[in-house]
């Protein structure tokens, strides 16, 4: 099926007289292609750095996917189908990419991409610092600092 498809884009993409570098041309359901991230997600599953747990997603309910939060519209909608977007409770893996959050927004100054796709990863990255809390009670004031709260998307 997959195979079937990339062929007839092929041929629409032909039609169309583009100049596209097809010996360049991969597939990510090639085994030439998906054992290099097999192997990179087995190296971050055996370091503690992949784990499946619950999560909070945008699902769209007409394509049966899970959407990006950069992939819902402001109104809500799918910028895919149109349809209003759900949030749904899934198990997902998730990587521990946040013990180097710090190494990867550093690294984002030196790539020479667009300024709107580094904001995009600077938001997705995040950045976690603590906060400080103010609790008054009867009795008097204290605060509080945790360092343990984490951003989320």
């Amino acid at each position: 099926w997959t195979r079937d498809n990339i062929a007839h884009m092929k041929q629409q993409l032909r039609a169309l007289s583009l100049r596209l570098d097809w010996p360049r041309e991969l597939a990510t359901c090639d085994p030439s292609y998906y054992r290099w991230t097999q192997l990179l997600f087995l190296r971050l599953f055996r370091r503690g750095l992949a784990a499946r747990s619950l999560s909070h997603v945008n699902w769209d309910p007409v394509d049966q996917t899970v959407l990006a939060n950069e992939q819902v519209l402001a109104d809500g909608t799918s910028w895919r189908s149109g349809a209003v977007v759900e949030r749904r409770e899934m198990r997902q893996w998730t990587l521990g990419i946040t013990r180097y959050a710090e190494d990867l927004l550093e690294g984002l100054d030196r790539l020479q991409w667009p300024p709107q796709v580094a904001a995009m990863q600077r938001h997705w990255i995040g950045r976690s610092q603590g906060v400080r809390i103010l609790f008054d009670t009867s009795l008097s004031s204290s605060s509080a600092f945790s360092s343990s709260c984490s951003s989320s998307s």
